[in-house]
């Protein structure tokens, strides 16, 4: 799983939406605004991936969802406000279980900054976010890349 693709695609299509909506408020270039939905939607697209593969990799465990469920829920209106919460934290806490079970000699997971992921795609922080999603998703693909070459 690419490291740099992730990063780059999420945290990419963060700030060049941000920047897509600053230059929008000038009347002059309203025209950019049409722009936003194309980086708004490489982010969830890559998101979505991101999600469906952390939760392949340890399939063979016992995990909590599967990763199918794991994508369909955050379609759910509301309810996807608790399933993101299930989805990294959640996926935290699988992933340091599989990894002790199967005996594989990797680094555990952080709960607190996946917990930190889900509540910064919830409530944006420009800036924080971007640093927040950029950590998380590295060691999101360095736990998937462990586990995938075993």
């Amino acid at each position: 799983m690419s490291k740099g693709l992730y990063i780059t695609a999420i945290v990419g299509g963060g700030i060049l939406t941000f920047v897509f909506l600053l230059l929008g408020m000038d009347r002059k270039t309203q025209e950019m605004m049409m722009a936003v939905p194309i980086p708004i939607v490489i982010v969830t697209i890559f998101h979505l991936m991101l999600v469906y593969k952390i939760w392949d990799s340890i399939r063979d465990g016992k995990p909590r969802t599967t990763p199918g469920k794991a994508v369909g829920f955050l379609f759910i209106p509301f309810f996807n406000l608790y399933w993101i919460f299930q989805v990294y934290p959640g996926f935290a806490d699988d992933y340091n279980r599989y990894i002790k079970e199967k005996g594989i000699q990797a680094r555990p997971l952080s709960r607190g900054l996946m917990t930190a992921l889900a509540i910064f795609i919830i409530f944006s922080i420009p800036v924080v976010n971007w640093i927040v999603q950029a950590m998380a998703v590295s060691k999101l693909c360095d736990a998937v890349n462990v586990v995938k070459k075993k």
